[in-house]
């Protein structure tokens, strides 16, 4: 839930949506990768995605997708916004740990 937008992301293995408050649902976007974990980032008008192999930041506005970082798993995402940074529980080169990627 969004208290600065007054909405919910909800996502399956393979869509991604957004409920408001109105009761009405939207689409935001089909995935080819099964997903795993989703967190928003309102300030940037941006959603963070997180597949098994990596995350994405999805722009729901131009429905623009960028890869953020290759892993090998990806568990759980989360960002801190006061320090700009973004975590994820997962696996690269092996080594299972918490990784922190700078924006």
């Amino acid at each position: 839930y969004s208290p600065q937008l007054n909405e919910w992301l909800a996502w399956s293995n393979w869509e991604l949506w957004d409920f408001y408050a109105d009761g009405s649902v939207h689409l935001l976007m089909r995935s080819q990768e099964s997903i795993q974990d989703v967190y928003p980032l309102e300030e940037l008008g941006a959603i963070l995605i997180a597949y098994p192999t990596g995350i994405e930041a999805f722009n729901p506005g131009y429905f623009v997708t960028d890869r953020l970082a290759n892993l090998e798993t990806v568990e759980h995402l989360e960002a801190n916004i006061r320090e700009r940074a973004i975590y994820a529980v997962g696996r690269y080169r092996s080594q299972p740990g918490l990784y922190k990627l700078e924006y």
